[in-house]
Order: structure tokens, then C-alpha cells, then sequence
């Protein structure tokens, strides 16, 4: 992969946590972890759109439209977002500041890592002062259950930079 298909991977699934922030949501099972995420639309050209940019990156949607019965209101499409790779480069790309707290902690602890912005413990601390010369952020992650940025991140604020 060259840089700027890495860049554009990076965009395009910012945008879509941001779409999801403000037009979407997030649904998932606690026992199968399935992540699900739609984005709602009444404009069927950019629902549309919305698929195929998704789709020109890999990450599978469907498309489904909602009639309402009520003739006030116009039909609503969603852009569903089916997990697998989406899940990928929301791991390798996501970034919390495009989404809302609350959606971007559902899509991590769906994603497997349920402790997304909970406060790191003096143990969880810790371990990264022991550990961190010695292990991977991606190690570290795994066994403190959170991401490998945020490891990095708490890293740096402990001072704890590697060679």
C-alpha cells in the first residue's frame, strides 16, 4: 500500500465515524460482538455515494430504504456498514475526535476493547512503567484490554518513551 491510499483509507473512515456521529447509529452483540453501524439519509443519490466510496475501499454495505406512512414525512434510506474490514480500519484508522463519545465507545467495546476512555488505574500504570521497554503497544494493549493509541498516548503522558 502507498502512502496515499493509507491517507485516504485514514479520511474516508474518519468521515464515515463522523457521518455515524451525527446521522447514524451503532448496534452490537454483547455475545457475538457483531458490529453494526448504519448512516440515515433522506437523499437516495447520496446514500448511494455514501456506498460506493465505502465499497471502493473493500468494506461491505447494503442499502435499505424505510417507508413511512405518514405522508409529512419523507422515506429514509440507511447505509448499512457490515463489520469485518470496516472493523480493521476503524482499528488501524479510527480517531475518537470525529465521533461522539458514546458511539465511539460502543464501536471499541465491540471492537474488544471495553475499557475506551475509562481512567488508566495505578496497576494499569504499572504494568506500562514494567512493561514497556520489554513489549509492543499492540501486547500491551491486548492485555490491558484497550487500544494500541491510547497505550501510546498514556505512555507519553507517563513520560515513557522508547529507544
Amino acid at each position: 500500500m502507498t502512502n496515499n491510499n493509507e491517507q485516504e483509507k485514514k479520511i474516508i473512515i474518519n468521515w464515515i465515524l463522523g457521518l455515524i456521529s451525527t446521522d447514524g447509529w451503532v448496534s452490537y452483540s454483547h455475545r457475538k460482538r457483531p458490529l453494526i453501524c448504519a448512516v440515515t439519509t433522506v437523499e437516495y443519490d447520496w446514500a448511494i455515494n455514501v456506498s460506493n466510496i465505502l465499497n471502493s475501499i473493500g468494506i461491505e454495505t447494503s442499502l435499505r430504504k424505510s417507508i413511512h406512512h405518514n405522508p409529512k414525512h419523507k422515506d429514509c434510506y440507511y447505509v448499512y456498514i457490515k463489520g469485518g474490514l470496516f472493523n480493521d480500519y476503524v482499528r488501524l484508522y479510527g480517531d475518537s475526535k470525529y465521533c461522539s463519545n458514546r458511539k465511539w465507545k460502543l464501536i471499541n467495546h465491540s471492537l474488544g476493547y471495553p475499557n475506551i476512555g475509562c481512567v488508566y488505574s495505578v496497576r494499569d500504570n504499572d504494568y506500562l512503567r514494567e512493561n514497556y521497554l520489554s513489549l509492543s503497544d499492540e501486547d500491551m494493549a491486548t492485555y490491558l484490554r484497550r487500544t494500541p493509541r491510547g497505550i501510546q498516548k498514556q505512555r507519553l503522558i507517563l513520560g515513557l518513551k522508547k529507544k
